[in-house]
């Protein structure tokens, strides 16, 4: 005798198939065409006779059903609702400011450098300053990069004061040596 699930010769008298489990003495039963009403082989995926596909739950034999209900039991689901699309983010907005960075750039050359999170051309920009050109491009370039900066929703931080912070005790300091050594040397005496 043949499984009637999966194919698989099974050993005369056996109840169940040893490979899927079919459950020779109850499955074993004629089931009828949901479509054209005859009898057909257990578990037949189409009927030999009208060719209808059969839908079948497992160990449940065929039957008719009147086309009343048919068109019933066949309603179609409905598809499920399709999730909308995430909302369109415009640019993100950040707490930079360009004109701090302009600010900051013209009371200590290249501060604004440093609140842009660029502490080292900041630096380079300071002791270069005392030359002209290097102070104005200070001044365009902190404005310029603190712009792209809030343009693009990004934030140095606090990171930024600090090192402003750190470059206006330089300057300090250095005002501040410089003034001594003009004292000393008697020029501001």
């Amino acid at each position: 005798m043949r499984c009637g699930r999966c194919g698989i010769e099974a050993s005369p008298g056996a109840r169940f198939c040893a490979k899927c489990g079919f459950d020779f003495g109850i499955d074993q039963v004629s089931a009828i065409c949901r479509k054209c009403g005859k009898e057909q082989p257990p578990k037949s995926t189409f009927c030999p006779h009208c060719g209808a596909k059969q839908v079948v739950a497992p160990n449940e034999p065929l039957t008719v059903v009147p086309a009343e209900d048919a068109s019933k039991q066949a309603t179609p689901r409905e598809a499920p609702r399709p999730l909308p699309p995430p909302p369109i983010e415009g640019p993100r907005r950040s707490g930079h400011s360009p004109f701090l960075a302009l600010l900051l750039g013209l009371v200590i050359p290249g501060a604004g450098q440093s609140y842009n999170g660029q502490p080292v051309k900041g630096f380079f920009l300071l002791f270069f300053s005392f030359l002209i050109l290097p102070y104005f491009y200070s001044l365009y370039d902190a404005f310029s990069t603190a712009s792209k900066l809030k343009a693009h929703g990004v934030s140095t931080g606090c990171s930024g004061f600090l090192w402003v912070l750190l470059q206006a005790w330089l300057v300090f300091n250095v005002a501040l040596f410089i003034a001594i050594g003009l004292t000393f040397s008697g020029v501001l005496s």
